[in-house]
């Protein structure tokens, strides 16, 4: 897996090890317009986007989603409605695995 940084005319790609989240929705009521954000926390605290622009949430339907993660590293689920955020998480996910985490919100 790779996370792109781009500042001006330079971009600049870091490579790291791949994991696999699956996520349960566990939603406590309807919501529109649901963007779950995936980051790495990396080792110096600072936060990178694995996704630029979020995945969007169907929020009727509580199958799981699958998603990239980060492996070997503290990785950042954020749920978005808008500019709120109704849920935001941090785990590790050792490389080479897939991590199952519930969110409810």
């Amino acid at each position: 897996a790779y996370l792109e940084e781009t500042s001006g005319n330079k971009i600049t790609y870091s490579l790291f090890k791949l994991a696999g989240i699956k996520i349960n929705k566990n939603p406590s009521r309807s919501y529109d317009n649901l963007v779950l954000e995936v980051s790495a926390i990396l080792k110096d605290g600072s936060v990178k986007k694995s996704f630029s622009s979020g995945i969007l949430l169907n929020y009727l339907v509580g199958t799981p989603v699958s998603i990239q993660g980060i492996g070997d590293m503290q990785n950042r689920i954020t749920i978005k409605q808008e500019n709120s955020i109704l849920l935001q998480t941090d785990f590790f996910v050792p490389a080479n695995s897939t991590k199952e985490i519930t969110l409810s919100y």
